[in-house]
Formats: C-alpha cells, structure tokens, sequence
C-alpha cells in the first residue's frame, strides 16, 4: 500500500516510542528518547538547519564497556536528523563526523541510514535484497551475516538486532517489533521506527509526536511550522522539495580507529 512521504515522517518518530511502551523506564530507551525529543526540539525552534557545533552537545558521550548499547542509542537519537535530510541518496549528518567513532561504528551507522532512506521512498529491503546491496557496499557484509543466525542473542547489540528483525519480516510490522522486544525496549524502538517509516503512521494505534512530525515534515519541504494539514499532504508525494544540502558521501567521511576503549 502507497503512503504518503508525510505519513512515513509519522510513522518513524510515533514508532520511537513503542520501547517506552514496554519497559518505560529502562535506561537505555529512556535516556535516548529524550535525546532524540531534544534534538527534535531543537530542529523545530528554526527554519534552517542548526550548525553542527549546536548539535553536537545535545549527544552524550560514549561510556564504555557499554558502546553497543551507545551506538545504537545514537541511531534513535539521530533519526529527526534523518528525516530532516532525506534526499534522493542516503547520507549521515555532519554532526557524526564531530563523533569518535571507530569504522566498525561509521559502518553500521551507515546501515542504519540506507535502510531509513530505503523506507522512506517505500522500498524496505528484505534479506536477499540486502545481500544482493552489499555486493556494492562491502560494509553491509556483517549485518547480513548477523541475519544469517536467525537467532536474536542477547550479546547482539540492539541495532543489529532492530535491522535484522526488519530485514526478516519486513512486511510484518507485528511480527518484527515482537521479535526485537525479546531483547530490549532499545531494540524494539528502533525496529518500530523504521517499520513506521516504511509502513507509515497506521502502523501504531496511538503513535506519539504527531505535531512535531508534521513540523518536521514542513520544515523538510521548505515550508513554515504553520502549515496546514491539507498542504502537508499535498506536499508529500511531490518528491525532493528542499533545496539540495551538500553532505559526505561514505567514501568523503574521515575513518577514525581508535579503540572502544580509547572513548572520551
């Protein structure tokens, strides 16, 4: 079924908040829904997109041993950053680059942004179209070989796991957040997420932050917070209205190795 480009916007940030839903206060989901909440706000409070140095403070830093957990609450955290910059190629926000990120990180974060692009234009891969992407982007490799188990392990972090319940089921929007809830709140947001980008807002019975996607979605077209419902719509299958953001390609982005451990 067709959706609206405005209608997936719906759906990614209402689909943040199933973890919440679960366990709602668990650490990990907790803490990460409200930096994606701040760093919506912070979107909505101007009509251009922020400088990357605005953005960079309203991340947390890295605390290891746990870096899986952090990483993956960056991809949630990113997502209204996401949206804001879908174009007709998948891109990462500048501000990761500000990130000390290791290339296992850059890649799974990369990941995470082509599958987002994909929902957004309404083309979810499943696994064997995964595969056949990674022929092209040798940095999907370990994502699809992670998809290979099958099994949901607890040891996974919560993106991976969130990508490969999508990727097995990506039609099933009931059938993938179920799985990722066997193994976190984290887990099962970020499924929901992008099951709701894909699947557009009706994927939730009572999605939350509906005003603040349909200013999102006005801001992406260029147009102002007051926009209303009717025009909103109209905009939404008209294709790429912003103007063009120039952004750093995989190949553009500086590849850092340190160590986990070596984290600030």
């Amino acid at each position: 079924m067709p959706y609206s480009l405005f209608s997936r916007f719906q759906g990614g940030l209402g689909g943040s908040g199933v973890g919440g839903r679960l366990r709602p206060q668990d650490p990990d989901w907790l803490r990460w829904d409200q930096v994606q909440t701040v760093v919506l706000a912070r979107l909505l409070q101007s009509p251009i997109f922020p400088p990357d140095a605005e953005l960079l403070p309203l991340f947390p830093l890295n605390e290891p041993p746990q870096s899986d957990r952090w990483l993956s609450g960056l991809a949630l955290g990113l997502l209204p950053l996401l949206l804001w910059e879908y174009e007709s190629q998948p891109r990462l926000p500048n501000v990761v680059t500000l990130l000390t990120l290791t290339d296992e990180d850059l890649a799974w974060l990369w990941i995470w942004a082509i599958a987002l692009h994909q929902g957004l234009g309404g083309q979810l891969l499943d696994l064997p179209q995964w595969r056949q992407l990674a022929t092209h982007y040798p940095i999907i490799e370990p994502f699809t070989r992670i998809c290979d188990t099958v099994a949901i392990a607890p040891a996974q972090s919560p993106l991976s796991v969130a990508l490969a319940c999508a990727a097995l089921t990506p039609e099933d929007p009931d059938l993938s957040i179920h799985c990722a809830q066997s193994h976190s709140p984290l887990a099962a947001a970020l499924t929901a997420s992008l099951m709701g980008i894909y699947h557009g807002a009706y994927s939730f019975p009572t999605p939350s932050r509906q005003d603040e996607a349909r200013q999102l979605f006005a801001r992406w077209a260029g147009q102002d917070g007051a926009t209303d419902a009717d025009m909103t719509l109209a905009l939404a299958p008209g294709g790429l209205l912003s103007p063009p953001r120039p952004r750093p390609l995989v190949s553009q982005v500086p590849m850092r190795r340190e160590g986990r451990g070596n984290r600030e």
